[in-house]
């Protein structure tokens, strides 16, 4: 999806801010999941978490730039139902994490795919 995000109109400015907004978040999950985390996963854990953060700014910046604000509302989504994965996995088993975390995910990628659909007819 950032590769995507980065081939379209890029507002700077949306990007700077999303990244000053983002990278304390990335942070702030990390530090939340680094406790429960095996040594197998903070690596891999860390990137996946990094590579988020960079995907959801490169689509808060492509929203700025196209004036599409599906794009960030779909990534936003995303990443925010990843967390449901995240507890599920490493921190609280429990029901509640699919009742939200999956119709979120579902509904961020039929968001982001209505934005390619949008912008395509316009």
């Amino acid at each position: 999806f950032g590769a995507a995000f980065a081939l379209g109109a890029i507002d700077r400015h949306a990007l700077v801010v999303a990244l000053v907004v983002l990278v304390p978040v990335g942070i702030l999950t990390m530090r939340w999941l680094w406790p429960r985390l095996t040594t197998p996963y903070k690596g891999a854990v860390g990137a996946y978490v990094t590579a988020i953060a960079g995907m959801c700014a490169l689509a808060i910046a492509n929203s700025g730039g196209s004036g599409n604000l599906q794009v960030a509302i779909g990534a936003l989504g995303f990443a925010a139902s990843d967390l449901a994965v995240a507890r599920e996995q490493f921190v609280r088993p429990s029901f509640v994490n699919k009742l939200w975390g999956l119709p979120v995910y579902y509904l961020s990628q039929l968001v982001l795919a209505w934005s390619v659909v949008a912008h395509a007819a316009a």
